[in-house]
């Protein structure tokens, strides 16, 4: 009997708690869906990679064959934010979290800023 015990961790998983690192961030206008996603993702699919609007994992592997997970973010900034500062942010917590709550160590996350947005003003009545 042996003592190994394998735990696989789906893509869904992995998306659903970067989607909640995500979603403390006020700078976040929204996911950016690219023309050329819904292609990409049936391909996707058939490889056995996961994507959400606006966010895909890959799997990949490193020039010395060793594994690691790739997640791609596209998003929309209110205007404001300073991109790199915010990128960096999203960086740090997703690969702290994945690291903290699924144990996952090779982790790289790309963040691709696909624009800015004006945040409208409240209208709220006195």
């Amino acid at each position: 009997m042996s003592d190994h015990l394998e735990i696989e961790i789906t893509d869904a998983v992995i998306l659903d708690v970067t989607a909640r690192v995500l979603s403390s961030f006020d700078e976040i206008h929204s996911m950016s869906k690219r023309f050329f996603d819904g292609v990409v993702d049936g391909i996707s699919q058939k490889l056995g990679q996961k994507s959400w609007p606006g966010m895909n994992v890959k799997h990949k592997r490193d020039t010395f064959g060793d594994a690691f997970i790739e997640i791609n973010l596209y998003l929309r900034l209110y205007c404001g934010a300073h991109p790199l500062e915010v990128a960096r942010q999203i960086q740090q917590q997703v690969r702290q979290d994945l690291r903290n709550m699924l144990d996952l160590y090779r982790v790289r996350v790309d963040v691709h800023i696909d624009g800015l947005e004006r945040r409208e003003p409240n209208h709220e009545s006195s």
